[in-house]
């Protein structure tokens, strides 16, 4: 565990002086936990995790990896895993942020379009498989869409308009 506080303070490129301070503690105590000639308190080892998202089993045991992965670097790393354009990420982390009542809101508008797609192009969709229904650009401005939808739905609900009336536009819309 010794080396691995060593190996995030030398992550940061912080000296052991600023990088002790940042967490409560002189250099020469950093120093001593680096060395292992003192154990660091629980404290400080979950102060360590929580100011640099450094992952604690990985800290106490080695495994896994340093750090931890935020909501921002899972979505990024999903969206370069899958292509996605940067209308597809900003629909997705709009979604993500949406409470239950708003990702409800979403889903209905998404059943319904994806219903009046499969009018249009005359045949069954298996959601197992990602088709495109329409031309690229058609996609991108639904995308924007939806974007512009979840971004209304939650000024609605923070601003305390009616959700019922909120949906009856969307329905309204589609």
């Amino acid at each position: 565990m010794y080396q691995r506080i060593k190996e995030v303070r030398k992550s940061t490129g912080k000296t052991q002086k600023v990088f002790g301070e940042s967490l409560g503690v002189s250099r020469e105590t950093l120093a001593s936990y680096e060395i292992g000639r003192v154990t660091p308190s629980k404290t400080f080892l979950q102060l360590l995790c929580t100011t640099y998202r450094v992952n604690e089993k990985w800290l106490l045991s080695g495994d896994g990896t340093m750090f931890t992965e935020t909501k921002e670097d899972a979505i990024d790393r999903f969206a370069s895993e899958h292509g996605l354009t940067f209308y597809a990420k900003k629909v997705l982390q709009s979604y993500l942020a949406l409470d239950a009542g708003g990702r409800e809101a979403v889903d209905g508008w998404l059943h319904s379009f994806v219903e009046l797609s499969k009018e249009e192009v005359g045949e069954e969709i298996n959601p197992n498989v990602t088709s495109i229904l329409t031309p690229t650009l058609k996609i991108e401005a639904e995308a924007q869409a939806v974007a512009k939808f979840a971004h209304d739905e939650y000024i609605r609900e923070k601003s305390g308009a009616s959700p019922a009336s909120s949906s009856t536009g969307l329905k309204q819309k589609g």
